[in-house]
């Protein structure tokens, strides 16, 4: 029975597939973050575990099953045309990530999270598997500890953390501390960026290593088609240097473990921490969703100068109740904090995903907080827990309380000062940070230029007549990222496909 893991996976996967009789729940119960696809004569069925964070796409063509990592690997295995999906590209616009099991590729489908797709040799079916954890104790303390079982059994002695000035990659850092480990910090940015002179605080107070890696965008256009490919076209540029500092950093040996807080949002309100207004919105129920959504699609919406210029198709698809209808199709409509935590989690599956494909291009991540056990445990977290970093100032005062001297933000203020007033009545953002990169002045750079304008001709099938001029005129940022992403993912397929309308 051939067997092939995908992602990272901690357990011994040739040990597993020898004593693996094709029990899907039995791999399906694996605490681990992973993909897999095996087969059995004529069938073969595809399994992403439950977090979805693993990238695992298909598509059935020539009376076959195409499997692989990338949709590119399933566009060559399969010999497609391209097909634009335009669901997904406006997706992609608004939210800045793709939503369900949709790809850039009419054609091509990503398995689900807890999700088995079949295919018999005629037919394809898929199932979505119950495999949920479920624990009765203190969420709060629960969560702590599944975070200290996690590094005492996945720490190795070189290991890096990914440390910003905030609060999840800190947290990871007092689990380490408080179990006497001493390990490696790595941290990206220009020198005087928030995330860079907090770290290097942190980092000098502890007597730890730390490697800073600046970061100039070079990297990021020389290794574009990389990029695109690993990542579907579905991370914009202005995310890939996720990419870049892994890239271009001196750390340890490729293999060593880098930990990363991907998903310790979870534990926060993401899209609305806004304290007492959170909870009058939350309190009137599903009008609200619908409400928050529209306001914020009509936000993200590309401008309305570019409408006229784009093919039927898209347009249709980027109408804000559309996509309002499309998200509540996949979103249960029950409260705003109900819904917006399982869009999170899809954020986490789509657009988290994408990143940690890029870090592992080198590192293999280490990522705690999608460990199934802390998920439920937050799940279960009473909400004034998920505002205002509250469960992150507990968690690192019981860890570490020495971390919360140091300050998040340019503000100065430590991490243990909560929030504060004007917080809670929703009138001040969380933190005031100088950023670790300058995307405008790179969007604007001469190189980012010349290779933009010589990918756009790449963006058949989006806009009508093909005139794309008009990209290269003053634009919004998210907008030149946008398309910036999509010309350099048309532009890598070009040499198997001519990407068009079908």
């Amino acid at each position: 029975m051939p067997v092939t893991f995908y992602g990272n996976p901690r357990f011994d996967t040739k040990e597993t597939a020898m004593r693996w009789q094709g029990d899907v729940k039995a791999i399906a119960e694996l605490e681990d973050r992973f993909a897999v696809a095996y087969q059995a004569g004529s069938r073969t069925s595809l399994f992403c575990s439950a977090d979805g964070v693993t990238q695992l796409f298909y598509a059935v063509q020539g009376g076959a099953l195409h499997y692989g990592s990338s949709v590119s690997d399933v566009i060559g295995s399969a010999g497609l045309n391209w097909q634009w999906n335009y669901e997904a590209l406006a997706d992609l616009a608004t939210f800045g990530h793709v939503i369900g099991d949709h790809t850039l590729h009419a054609a091509v489908r990503r398995v689900g999270s807890a999700e088995l797709v079949t295919w018999d040799g005629l037919a394809l079916s898929r199932k979505k598997l119950d495999i949920q954890r479920y624990s009765t104790g203190d969420p709060s303390k629960e969560a702590i500890e599944v975070l200290l079982e996690t590094v005492r059994a996945e720490a190795g002695t070189d290991d890096l953390i990914s440390l910003s000035a905030g609060f999840d990659s800190r947290m990871i850092l007092a689990a380490f501390l408080a179990l006497g480990m001493r390990p490696n910090l790595l941290v990206m940015g220009a020198d005087r960026s928030t995330d860079a002179t907090i770290a290097t605080e942190i980092a000098r107070k502890f007597n730890l290593p730390l490697e800073h890696v600046p970061l100039d965008g070079n990297r990021m256009i020389t290794d574009r088609s990389l990029i695109v490919r690993l990542t579907s076209g579905t991370k914009t540029i202005d995310n890939w240097h996720t990419y870049e500092y892994i890239a271009a950093g001196n750390g340890p040996a490729p293999g060593t473990g880098i930990w990363i807080g991907s998903n310790g949002e979870f534990a926060r309100t993401f899209f609305f921490d806004r304290g007492l207004q959170f909870y009058v919105a939350n309190a009137l129920g599903s009008p609200l969703v619908r409400k928050f959504w529209d306001a914020k699609v009509r936000r993200n919406a590309l401008p309305d100068s570019l409408r006229p210029f784009l093919v039927e198709e898209l347009r249709e698809c980027l109408k804000p109740e559309k996509q309002i209808a499309r998200l509540l199709q996949f979103f249960p409509q029950r409260s705003l904090g109900d819904t917006n935590d399982q869009l999170y989690l899809e954020r986490v599956r789509q657009f988290v995903a994408n990143g940690l494909r890029l870090v592992s291009t080198r590192y293999p991540p280490r990522t705690p907080f999608l460990h199934p056990k802390w998920i439920a445990a937050v799940k279960r977290m009473p909400r004034h827990l998920k505002l205002g970093n509250h469960w992150h100032r507990l968690a690192i005062s019981h860890l570490c309380p020495e971390l919360l001297r140091f300050p998040y933000d340019t503000s100065g203020k430590p991490m243990s000062q909560g929030p504060g007033f004007r917080y809670w009545l929703g009138f001040s953002p969380h933190s005031r940070n100088i950023p670790y990169f300058d995307y405008v002045n790179f969007f604007n750079s001469p190189r980012f230029r010349e290779v933009y304008k010589m990918a756009i001709p790449a963006l058949n099938g989006i806009f009508l007549g093909d005139d794309t001029s008009m990209l290269l005129g003053k634009m919004p940022f998210r907008t030149t990222a946008y398309f910036a992403t999509l010309s350099f993912f048309a532009e890598m397929q070009v040499d198997s496909s001519s990407p068009g309308r079908a």
